[in-house]
């Protein structure tokens, strides 16, 4: 679910700032989404990637920090932000990975660019300088995490406009189902699909909420895979009783002996939640885990009592797979 936050937060920040983003004409990209090289002057604020977002003559740098040390930032000088309400600065937000990310509308290209960032710790605003290298432009698309998800259609088209879809991301696709019961692939979020006519539609980042996908009641056998060769899965047994969903895994190894749906840094801090390995008749290891929803991926944390360490891990149980005990499709 934090994922789906830093969706919402992020695309909200991207609205309040981007009327503050109007570029010169002769220095604007066509619109579109672009990763981008940024020079900062300062080691303490250490971009590690940038995604500019271009529309309707608007700049709007979304950059991600190597660190966490800042709470927010602004478009100006440290002077400029003390002075600034705080409903103006610009506070971070988290993307996939739990980076600090921030979106600063920018007005130019290849000049130097003051913005404002302010320290948690020292609770003190610093001037930064940064330049957007437009040398560095590389077409960009927003790929959502493999998935279901409900959202709301952006488009020109009033019939359209703010009608509900469903997006279904898997390895990199993304198709929307539209509300007159046809299906459209999508190569990018946030960025506008041509349509018949002028037409276009466009799915937001910010409407993007976790679709719960369950399985009727029943017992089911189940493909699941990982984002890790150290876990693998032999086999899956789902049971759904009142639309709540057991999953039993048969692990391929004997590489963890706990798992726990969470984090790695969530488990370490809540040893009730550890799910232990238990032997089957063939000595085999599994688990019993709760599986919030089908179709979308699952974080859990794995424990090897050999290394004494959690590791972050992933994992994804397909629907389409799904056969009861007899063989059949549910």
């Amino acid at each position: 679910m934090k994922r789906i936050k830093w969706l919402s937060m992020l695309f909200c920040m991207l609205l309040m700032t981007v009327a503050a983003g109007q570029a010169e004409t002769a220095d604007l990209p066509d619109d579109g989404l672009y990763t981008i090289g940024v020079q900062s002057s300062s080691r303490m604020f250490n971009i590690t990637r940038c995604v500019l977002h271009v529309w309707d003559g608007q700049m709007t740098a979304v950059i991600t920090l190597s660190g966490t040390g800042y709470g927010y930032a602004y478009p100006g000088t440290a002077e400029e932000a003390n002075a600034a309400p705080m409903d103006t600065w610009i506070p971070y937000v988290e993307d996939w990975d739990g980076a600090y990310t921030y979106a600063v509308p920018i007005s130019a290209l290849d000049e130097e660019t003051a913005v404002a960032a302010y320290s948690k710790r020292y609770e003190k605003w610093y001037d930064r300088t940064l330049v957007f290298h437009s040398s560095t432009l590389t077409p960009y698309e927003e790929i959502a995490p493999d998935g279901v998800y409900s959202g709301i259609i952006s488009s020109n088209e009033p019939s359209l406009d703010g009608q509900e879809c469903l997006l279904t991301a898997k390895s990199g696709m993304m198709t929307v189902d539209m509300p007159d019961g046809s299906a459209t692939g999508i190569a990018s979020l946030d960025q506008r699909l041509p349509m018949e006519g002028t037409c276009w539609i466009m799915v937001r980042t910010d409407s993007l909420k976790e679709h719960i996908v369950r399985a009727a009641d029943g017992v089911y056998m189940a493909e699941v895979t990982t984002d890790s060769s150290l876990l693998r899965f032999t086999e899956c047994t789902l049971k759904v009783e009142n639309g709540q969903m057991t999953a039993v895994l048969t692990a391929k190894n004997k590489n963890f002996d706990y798992i726990y749906v969470g984090t790695a840094a969530e488990a370490v801090q809540d040893e009730s939640g550890w799910i232990p390995a238990l032997p089957n008749a063939d000595g085999a290891y599994t688990y019993v885990l709760e599986i919030s929803s089908l179709d979308n991926e699952i974080r859990i944390a794995t424990y090897s009592a050999r290394k004494k360490m959690w590791y972050d891990r992933t994992m994804f149980i397909d629907s389409a797979s799904l056969n009861t005990k007899g063989g059949e499709q549910p």
